[in-house]
């Protein structure tokens, strides 16, 4: 483990943790992909597989993605 990993594995239980909290306060559907600065990464997804979510989102037109 190098030294940056333990205030960065904190950090990041706590953004997941927040995540899925937004995802049911506002009934919303979350994905999150978290790269270490090792480069190792941890995803969560809210409701479906993250796969599933990432697809939906790349499917969309760039207008309804609000660029």
């Amino acid at each position: 483990m190098i030294p940056t990993d333990k205030p960065f594995s904190k950090r990041r239980n706590g953004l997941v943790k927040k995540a899925y909290e937004l995802s049911i306060i506002c009934n919303i559907e979350i994905a999150l992909i978290i790269f270490s600065p090792s480069g190792r990464f941890r995803h969560f997804s809210s409701k479906k597989r993250i796969e599933d979510l990432l697809s939906r989102y790349i499917n969309l037109l760039d207008q309804d993605r609000g660029w």
